[in-house]
């Protein structure tokens, strides 16, 4: 079948950018075809109509009743294009609360499933979800090895080519690039989902306090990834650290990188920013408290970490702290020392070696487009 009308769907900011970029590729391979998204801004920018904004709602931990009447605004607002503009195959990018949602909407239809990047599950090995979406999806893409590893024993129909974001960020420094000043600086990076934010931001800014006091020469900035969750930073800030003089960053992510000597990060794809630009990091980590009960102990997931930079070299190469262990003045602590050689150094080596193993040589962006417009198989 020709691939003509194309659905992309994307919930977080990180699949919003790999989304926009899919749709890039697409339009480079077939210049006629049509594409649809439901995401955020970038798909917004590219795709010829935009159905739903999707990119700032997901939720950390359990689905709240805000984000069920969300879910099912979304499926209506998806059921009516479906029925108008019925496409030749749907790519969900992500989406880890509402892919299955997608899938029986789409199956109703009889429209062709691609999943590209999938569920977190593959991380605690949820073999139940993992046959069922490879019961529903012509092909799943994964951009991480383990994640192909996983699949590959469960789904024919399972491809690896890579991660795709070197591909997508400007002027990368070289190896030996990594910053080092005399006026360091620590970058705070509290997530894209208000809940991080609410949750995280306190510890760093008390994290700030505690090396202010220390007189070290700190510098404090905050990444603020979308302008909408301005108020609440400056509320925060006002709160935990009125005096620090924290700036709030709204430009682009490239210069404030290469900026940092030190960052504190929420886990998630920012860490691999962080490693891609060879700043040192610390990750933090915190769900709501019944979520995390209900996690470790009602659906017994049991990860070693948190942070895709610690899963994928299968060691601790970077600092977690989470939950209850989020304590800012051990955090100020291990800030001063990841800073310093040898520790840096090390950290740095790290990355170089986990850089070279999981991020490939060609665009797989690119190979992924081909996949799904039915050109190739792939890997």
């Amino acid at each position: 079948m020709k691939v003509n009308n194309i659905l992309i769907l994307s919930g977080e900011i990180s699949s919003d950018m790999y989304g926009a970029e899919l749709v890039k590729s697409l339009k480079h391979l077939h210049p006629t075809c049509h594409i649809a998204a439901a995401g955020g801004d970038r798909l917004r920018a590219t795709s010829d109509v935009f159905i739903y904004e999707t990119a700032y709602k997901s939720p950390l931990g359990l689905v709240s009743m805000g984000y069920r009447r969300f879910r099912q605004s979304l499926l209506k607002a998806l059921k009516k294009h479906i029925e108008t503009h019925k496409p030749d195959v749907a790519v969900i990018v992500d989406f880890q609360h509402i892919h299955s949602s997608f899938a029986s909407l789409l199956s109703h239809y009889k429209i062709p499933i691609v999943t590209y990047i999938t569920p977190n599950s593959w991380l605690w090995k949820d073999e139940k979800l993992a046959k069922k979406i490879a019961g529903y999806s012509r092909d799943i893409i994964t951009i991480f090895e383990p994640e192909y590893d996983f699949y590959k024993s469960l789904a024919t129909q399972a491809h690896y080519f890579g991660h795709p974001l070197p591909f997508l960020l400007p002027s990368l420094p070289e190896p030996s690039e990594a910053t080092q000043t005399t006026m360091p600086l620590l970058s705070l990076w509290p997530g894209s989902r208000p809940q991080e934010i609410e949750r995280l931001l306190p510890k760093m800014l008390q994290t700030a306090k505690h090396l202010h006091n220390k007189q070290l020469g700190y510098h404090f900035t905050i990444a603020v990834t979308d302008s909408r969750f301005v108020p609440v930073i400056r509320k925060l800030v006002a709160t935990h650290a009125p005096s620090l003089g924290v700036l709030l960053w709204e430009g682009d992510k490239d210069t404030l990188l290469k900026k940092s000597t030190v960052a504190l990060t929420a886990s998630g794809t920012m860490t691999l920013h962080l490693l891609l630009y060879r700043v040192p990091m610390i990750i933090l980590g915190a769900l709501s408290p019944l979520s995390y009960v209900v996690a470790k102990y009602g659906l017994r997931i049991q990860i070693k970490h948190i942070g895709l930079p610690n899963i994928l070299s299968h060691h601790t190469l970077v600092p977690e702290f989470i939950q209850n262990k989020m304590v800012p003045k051990d955090i100020a602590e291990e800030v001063i020392h990841i800073q310093r050689d040898p520790m840096r150094k090390q950290m740095i080596d790290g990355y170089n070696t986990l850089i070279r193993r999981i991020f490939p040589a060609k665009n797989p962006i690119s190979q992924a487009a081909h996949v799904i417009l039915g050109h190739t198989r792939g890997r």
